[in-house]
């Protein structure tokens, strides 16, 4: 049985077993999401390929709605004892809550899904431990193919089977089946004070088509310029930021700030800074936003959201005018805009809510190599440290630039340490003077390098 056929027999039955436990225990409305993963991973420390391992993980939601009170729970098995019980716990929960008067039900399937290609490549699913390996090595030979004195102290490849699956009691039933290979490689170069901070890059993709060698020596080429230790001073500035600081999924500032700001059930609820501000011009001509989960091939692409909705293309600010917002059922219908295809289900909480599944910074011209030929004098920011403690809320930010780099007359000349980003993401993108053609798949968002102007850089 192949990899795909595994994963989805696997949520197929689960999904019937929701349903038939469900109609024994006289559950009238409910809805379920389950998620099987297999996955493949090779281990770098050291330089070398150090380990290897296979993991098939599987995880299941369950919401009903008990007269008017919603309850949901979880579960990491499959079997019908952990189904049932699931959904008796949900049940248990509903009985806790109050009434929900804005409660109008799970959601049915009444609009075509979308026709989204190249989300399972059957080479991914395929590749064998042998293989992996060799990417790995591939990888560290790009990051060592930059100078004699960088070194690779962790990274991994890995690849992902995975089948994600919706039913409820409206008649919902959705499956669909993806492949992810991704690569992160760290790197560090010098020695005492002069050493690098660590300095990683990343890259994925659905297919092999992954330039596992440029991810190498990206890292490579930052650990390099690192060691040439510089000092900054405190001032505003101009300031380059890679794809990975502002896209990257726990530590990117755009990807961590806008995922909450365009929630609709956050601008409802009036705890983002985007909330009541649809029409007016906030940002720079130079920014068009969407969500657009219905592009070929990418890692946030799918056909239909958490709640077996079908997914959409959504403007969200285009040439710097805030025109839209992502929204999840139950608070597109309080809003009165309806879903846009966006809920999110958050397996641990077991809360679902609604947020871009595919966060798209259009690009423009030019490679970030060409955004830094532009600036006289600034920075360039590798890593956003303490990216994530951002107030989502309000847009504040301040974080540690790490890697962060000092440019001068077109060129990064060397590493600086300790200098502190910090201001609010409406001024920052307020300041978009430039924004680079070199996108970067980070799964929730796809991201280019930006230049920005008068960016706030503290020292010690």
């Amino acid at each position: 049985m192949s990899k795909a056929c595994a994963t989805e027999t696997a949520v197929l039955h689960v999904l019937d077993e929701v349903v038939a436990s469900a109609r024994r225990q006289k559950v009238a409305e409910f809805d379920a999401y389950a998620i099987c993963t297999r996955t493949r991973r090779v281990t770098i420390e050291r330089e070398l390929v150090s380990s290897a391992d296979s993991i098939m993980a599987t995880g299941l939601h369950v919401r009903v709605c008990v007269d008017g009170k919603v309850g949901g729970a979880s579960c990491n098995e499959f079997d019908r004892r952990a189904t049932s019980e699931c959904i008796d716990h949900a049940v248990r929960i509903a009985n806790l809550m109050e009434s929900d008067k804005n409660w109008s039900g799970f959601p049915s399937s009444s609009k075509k899904y979308p026709s989204v290609s190249g989300l399972y490549d059957t080479s991914v699913a395929s590749l064998d431990v042998p293989v992996m390996s060799m990417m790995a090595e591939e990888m560290i030979d790009g990051a060592r193919s930059v100078s004699k004195d960088v070194s690779a102290p962790y990274g991994a490849v890995e690849s992902t089977g995975r089948t994600v699956g919706v039913t409820n009691s409206s008649g919902m039933r959705s499956v669909m089946s993806e492949t992810e290979l991704q690569a992160l490689i760290c790197c560090v170069a010098g020695s005492g004070e002069s050493i690098s901070p660590d300095c990683e890059e990343s890259g994925q993709s659905r297919s092999c088509d992954l330039r596992i060698d440029k991810i190498g020596e990206r890292a490579g080429w930052i650990a390099e310029k690192s060691t040439h230790i510089l000092d900054a001073k405190t001032e505003e500035c101009d300031v380059v930021f890679s794809p990975m600081s502002l896209g990257a999924g726990n530590d990117g500032l755009l990807n961590v700030v806008l995922s909450e700001a365009f929630s609709g059930q956050n601008t409802h609820q009036g705890i983002s800074f985007l909330a009541g501000r649809l029409g007016e011009p906030i940002w720079s001509e130079h920014v068009t936003i969407n969500d657009n989960p219905l592009l070929s091939g990418r890692c946030g692409s799918r056909p239909f959201d958490d709640e077996g909705i079908a997914a959409q293309k959504t403007r969200l600010v285009n040439k710097g005018t805030l025109v839209g917002y992502v929204w999840d059922s139950y608070h597109g219908s309080i809003s009165g805009e309806g879903s846009t295809g966006n809920a999110i289900r958050d397996l641990s909480s077991g809360t679902v809510g609604a947020a871009p599944l595919c966060l798209q910074v259009m690009p423009d011209r030019g490679s970030m190599k060409s955004l830094i030929e532009s600036v006289d004098h600034g920075y360039l920011v590798w890593g956003c440290q303490g990216s994530h403690t951002s107030n989502t809320e309000t847009g504040g930010f301040s974080f540690v630039a790490s890697p962060g780099l000092l440019i001068k007359n077109g060129e990064v000349v060397g590493g600086v340490r300790g200098s502190m980003v910090s201001g609010n993401v409406t001024d920052l993108m307020k300041n978009v003077e430039r924004v680079g053609a070199d996108v970067v798949d980070f799964g929730s968002a796809l991201m280019p390098s930006i230049l920005f102007r008068n960016v706030k850089i503290t020292t010690g």
